[in-house]
């Protein structure tokens, strides 16, 4: 049964297995959630199921996960079993769990399949790959037994020129901690560079106790470009894009683009190092100093253009949809090609932002400028630069 709040909309997925006593927790803690949830106007108290006792520890089976309060998983292989082990779990935000209907699907078609382990399939080997429950992607065209195949949607290249001259907009995400006071200096004036060519730039400062104070973020721009003010989260990039981009793409405008980065290096581990900085100039280079380029690419009919588009799932952490995403997270996207639900697709987690274009759109419709199908986390080392200087040489000679 789907609840309701009292004012006849859905609730949520989080309340909707709580106040059903599909997840398994102490009662004490249930009762606290139900009355917060109740107070908070998003349930009604009728709606309220029993108490789930607490299931013994010896039925957890091997493979399933513990959830975060210590208490054994519910023993059943069901839809609604699995997603019950994994809800209250630490990876169900950046593994992606799917909904319930979703999942209902596909223990569906893979109801009485031999190649079914569990939760799982036998013909994949990755576990992070062929677990039903979170898996966002198929890993291969068709089902090795049979009973699924991939669902097909290519992108048709439709000419999309721009009618005048195009509004050229900027997104940017700046950390600006003390220690790293040079890196994202340097960013900023890669932006101010360039500042004069566009028509708009909104950039928004996360500070914590490690930081500068926003205002001296502010007064390096000045009065160029607007500014978004946020408390730093583990989330990084993610807690910042969509109140970033939305005001663009509210405007749907087909005669505007929006190039988006970020001040790459500030983590203690990459600051300083020479291959990060190579990273960030070619970035650069490739978006941001390239509109030319970028421009012939969207009026092509592409909706999103980057650099080091990378051919695979995503992160060790995060599985896009469509497999791919822009290493290094810098991107031209045209607003009024965005999908309508595109904030809904922001993870709300580290790395949602580079993953996000691999959620929005098929690996067709993202153009590749320069610096393709780099391995997993390669830009970090010299050694990628140095196999890859003499193709990305060539590619500047091409632009003087």
């Amino acid at each position: 049964m789907i609840l309701t709040k009292p004012d006849g909309t859905p609730v949520s997925q989080r309340v909707q297995l709580i106040a059903s006593g599909a997840v398994p927790m102490r009662s004490s803690v249930r009762r606290k959630y139900l009355a917060k949830f109740i107070a908070a106007g998003e349930l009604i108290a009728q709606d309220i199921g029993p108490d789930n006792p607490r299931p013994k520890q010896s039925t957890r089976r091997r493979g399933m996960p513990r959830s975060r309060n210590g208490h054994a998983p519910v023993p059943t292989w069901s839809p609604r079993g699995i997603l019950q082990a994994v809800v209250t779990s630490r990876e169900r935000g950046r593994r992606g769990l799917v909904s319930l209907e979703e999942a209902q699907h596909r223990f569906a078609m893979c109801d009485g399949c031999p190649l079914r382990v569990g939760h799982r399939c036998g013909a994949i080997s990755c576990p992070n790959k062929s677990d039903l429950r979170v898996n966002l992607r198929y890993e291969q065209s068709e089902c090795p037994h049979g009973r699924w195949q991939k669902p097909f949607q290519p992108w048709q290249l439709i000419p999309q020129p721009f009618i005048a001259q195009p509004r050229k907009l900027i997104a940017f995400h700046v950390y600006p901690h003390r220690g790293a006071r040079a890196n994202w200096l340097w960013h900023l004036e890669q932006i101010g560079d360039q500042l004069d060519k566009f028509e708009r730039c909104r950039i928004a400062i996360v500070t914590d106790r490690h930081t500068v104070r926003a205002e001296e973020v502010q007064s390096i721009l000045g009065d160029r470009a607007e500014y978004l003010v946020r408390r730093n989260h583990k989330m990084g990039e993610s807690l910042t894009f969509r109140d970033l981009l939305a005001p663009y793409v509210a405007d749907a405008d087909p005669n505007s683009a929006i190039w988006y980065g970020h001040a790459k290096g500030i983590k203690a581990h990459v600051r300083g190092k020479p291959a990060v900085r190579k990273w960030c100039e070619a970035m650069y280079e490739a978006t941001l100093r390239n509109w030319d380029q970028v421009r012939g690419l969207m009026e092509e009919g592409y909706p999103i253009a980057g650099c080091l588009k990378a051919q695979h799932w995503g992160t060790p952490f995060i599985q896009t949809q469509w497999s791919w995403h822009y290493s290094g997270t810098f991107f031209w996207v045209r607003p009024h090609m965005i999908p309508a639900d595109w904030q809904a697709r922001v993870r709300q987690t580290y790395g949602g932002v580079e993953v996000w274009p691999g959620d929005c759109f098929p690996s067709a419709a993202g153009a590749g400028i320069v610096l393709d199908d780099p391995p997993f986390a390669a830009a970090y080392k010299e050694s990628f630069w140095r196999s890859r200087q003499s193709e990305y040489n060539q590619w500047l000679n091409t632009r003087s």
